[in-house]
């Protein structure tokens, strides 16, 4: 499943020429992209937003084979009294599992919400983890140019 390189419009900025593995390099994020857009199609977000109540008993072990914890159910209780959403309590709980194992915590704020195209709902949560700051700062630029839309940047 070869896929070229898009064709841009020059912009009129530099680009340093890259080499061969250039062409390799996106074809493998491509296809890593398409795969995981495939298996986590409606895994969470949607998921989670419509299937709380399956998740909640206790037979159901999905989420605490996901988050790698038995007690969520406890805490999931807490946060729901609280006015947290469940999708928002998988993230957060996600995101302290990543943190034990000495990644940098990416808080829900830091997320990319993937919406479907036809009925703009809301399907799963892109984050990245990273042990080093600078992985942090790649994700931020990633998800500023990402946008669809224009944005008005003041940084």
């Amino acid at each position: 499943m070869a896929h070229d390189l898009p064709t841009l419009v020059d912009d009129g900025l530099v680009t340093e020429e890259i080499g061969d593995w250039g062409q390799e390099k996106y074809q493998l994020l491509n296809l890593y992209v398409q795969l995981f857009s495939a298996s986590m199609k409606s895994k969470w977000d949607l998921d989670a937003s419509r299937n709380i109540s399956k998740y909640e008993v206790a037979a159901n072990t999905t989420v605490e084979r996901f988050l790698g914890v038995s007690q969520w159910r406890a805490e999931w209780s807490e946060a729901k009294e609280s006015g947290e959403s469940f999708s928002s309590y998988l993230m957060d709980r996600f995101s302290r599992q990543m943190e034990a194992r000495r990644y940098i915590r990416a808080p829900i704020e830091d997320t990319k919400l993937v919406r479907s195209t036809e009925k703009n709902l809301s399907l799963y949560r892109l984050a990245l983890f990273s042990r080093h700051e600078l992985g942090k700062k790649f994700w931020e630029q990633s998800k500023k140019y990402s946008d669809y839309q224009l944005g008005l940047s003041f940084s």
